[in-house]
């Protein structure tokens, strides 16, 4: 009122909040015995907690440097701020407190319509209390909307409330934002969520977390996903115990489903084996066939294929019971994906064509393509490249149409590994690389990384495929997914044979051989007996060599994989030639040649033609 009156003989200076640089040199200013690593810790911490606010960043100061406060979390408030905070809150009338303590409830910043009706006020009562608490300079307005002049005065006003009052007006927001955001409640459903857990809502808790971990799926933010699912899991044990078991299955397997897109393959098969015997119990085909495919998909990611298998059938079979065909589909897209480990592409594209059945009439189309996405892996194995990339073009479409942008990713990595494989390494090299720009997640974009390596290393550029090796090998390995890794391992054997370090090539190959036996992968069997014969060759052992590369057409013979066998026959048959063995360098060279003009693979077809020549015979002649 005096300044008022003063009129122009007084100059009036609004006085803004420091910034965190101004903040963090009043602390380099007041602590000058501290070194600059622990002034630069102190700084951060007095600007987190007073958000420039020059007396809550002095006070806040004070406690930390006289251990009343620590650096370990969020500082806690200093008495002397609490105190005087407190004071201003307790000199505002009645209606005005009433306000701040909904509004502190609601969180920053706040609708007016909102905390009036949870503060359980007429609308003009509600006014004359906000506009007391912005004349007093601790709330302000921000558009619209309205927050607090600084955090602690929230938290102030929040701490003051009994605990059964923050539950009652937690409820009365949360039941506010529903009828005021009626048919819009997309826009509230991260404070629905939260409103509903603090006032111990289990139910609608339960629900809104739920659609706030399915939004976040959709934009691949599967770390929130997970969060929020675990909240909710939170919950259940205080609903009526009727129907927890079923509801507890189903966030753990929605959470797993998060958690594998993440790469976090051992968590979900922690999560998951405590409610095993809760499924058993349900006697509910349609709740175990959903359990026992994510298990078995797990344990196959895990290297347990025997596992895998027996999982998948027993989920095949819970979802015949209910007629549960998406399930099912889902299972046996299990089943083709062991078998393809396993070597076995004859059952594996069988199971793969009857998940493409079941997902087709489902209408899922992230699964459709997944089950798609394995049945041209086998193809891709059995030296079919045609009919790989066929089904690679039909994945594609399928993802473009759906937004699914890991089946893009997918689609491009097995076209670039058929490109690249049969010696088109340009297309593969392109192709790979569009893999890994589309990839939506760790693990996907692993698998990329990993496929445009394996496509660099074909081309003959080892030393830029490196890198992409060595960071899709460490994934994987702290992923714990031995398959990939004992690819990747095995891969990386080959880029340090073509760089010309024979030793840790060696030390690679024989590890890769030992993790794809133990997973097991057994294409990759094959690829690491053959680098390791192609470093015994490097090396003069020509016996060793060829004992190894003989072992390596042994396993993709017994596989039925014609394209790494012919090449691998290629390698024996450039041996044998170098050694004098014309007969075995015709034999093996007439044999990789029948392959690559069958499959067909022009660039090795000519290099056959040339271990040929050399020894003055036609490809074809015995």
């Amino acid at each position: 009122q005096l300044v008022e009156e003063l009129g122009a003989r007084v100059t009036r200076i609004d006085v803004v909040p420091l910034t965190q640089a101004e903040t963090e040199e009043l602390v380099r200013v007041l602590v000058t015995a501290a070194r600059p690593p622990e002034r630069q810790r102190l700084g951060e911490a007095v600007w987190s907690a007073s958000e420039g606010n020059p007396f809550i960043a002095v006070e806040t100061l004070q406690a930390l440097q006289d251990g009343v406060l620590s650096l370990g979390g969020p500082v806690p408030i200093p008495e002397r701020v609490r105190t005087t905070l407190a004071q201003r809150l307790a000199g505002v009338k009645p209606r005005a407190l009433r306000m701040a303590r909904a509004a502190a409830v609601m969180g920053r910043p706040f609708d007016f319509a909102v905390v009036q009706r949870a503060a359980g006020l007429p609308v003009h009562e509600a006014a004359e209390g906000i506009e007391e608490l912005v004349a007093r300079r601790l709330v302000h307005a921000t558009g619209e909307r309205f927050d607090f002049t600084h955090h602690l005065i929230r938290q102030v006003a929040y701490e003051q409330l009994l605990p059964s009052r923050r539950e009652t007006l937690h409820g009365a927001i949360a039941e506010t934002l529903e009828d005021v955001y009626r048919g819009r409640l997309e826009e509230v459903l991260d404070a629905l969520a939260y409103h509903h857990s603090r006032a111990r809502h289990a139910d609608r808790a339960i629900a809104y977390l739920t659609r706030v971990a399915e939004r976040a799926v959709s934009v691949y933010a599967h770390e929130q996903a997970v969060e929020a699912l675990r909240e909710a899991a939170g919950h259940v044990d205080r609903l009526e115990a009727a129907g927890r078991d079923r509801l507890l299955v189903d966030l753990l397997l929605r959470e797993a489903f998060s958690l594998s897109s993440l790469g976090r393959f051992p968590e979900i098969a922690e999560r998951l084996a405590p409610v095993r015997e809760r499924v058993e119990r349900l006697r509910d085909p349609s709740v175990a066939g959903r359990f026992f495919f994510r298990l078995a998909l797990t344990q196959s990611y895990l290297g347990d294929q025997a596992g895998a298998v027996e999982l998948a059938r027993r989920a095949t079979e819970e979802a015949a019971r209910c007629g549960d065909g998406f399930t099912g589909g889902q299972a046996h897209y299990v089943l083709a994906l062991a078998e393809y480990y396993l070597g076995q592409p004859g059952d594996g594209i069988r199971h793969a064509r009857t998940a493409v059945d079941l997902l087709e009439a489902g209408g899922d189309q992230l699964w459709l393509g997944l089950a798609l996405w394995v049945q041209g892996m086998h193809s891709y194995l059995l030296g079919e490249l045609d009919a790989a990339l066929e089904t690679a073009a039909r994945v594609d479409r399928i993802g473009a149409a759906s937004g699914q942008r890991r089946l893009t990713s997918f689609a491009a990595c097995l076209r670039g590994r058929v490109h690249a494989t049969r010696g088109d390494w340009d297309a593969g090299v392109e192709a790979c690389r569009q893999g890994v720009d589309t990839a939506p997640d760790p693990v996907n974009t692993a698998l990329a990384q990993g496929r445009l390596g394996h496509a660099l290393l074909e081309r003959g550029d080892a030393a830029e495929a490196l890198p992409w090796l060595e960071g899709a090998a460490q994934a994987f390995e702290r992923f714990r997914f031995p398959p990939l890794q004992a690819e990747l391992t095995t891969l990386l054997a080959e880029a340090h044979l073509h760089l010309g370090d024979l030793e840790r090539a060696r030390e690679l190959a024989v590890l890769g051989t030992g993790l794809a036996r133990a997973a097991p992968y057994l294409i990759v069997v094959g690829w690491a007996e053959r680098v390791l014969g192609r470093v015994e060759r490097a090396s003069g052992d020509l016996a060793a060599a060829e004992a190894h590369l003989a072992a390596a057409v042994r396993t993709f013979d017994a596989i039925h994989c014609r394209l790494e066998a012919a090449r691998t026959r290629l390698d024996l048959a450039e041996l044998a030639a170098g050694h004098g063995d014309r007969t075995a360098a015709a034999g093996h060279a007439r044999l990789a040649a029948e392959v690559f003009a069958a499959v067909p693979a022009p660039r090795y077809l000519a290099r056959a033609a040339a271990v040929a020549e050399a020894l003055g015979a036609r490809p074809g002649d015995a």
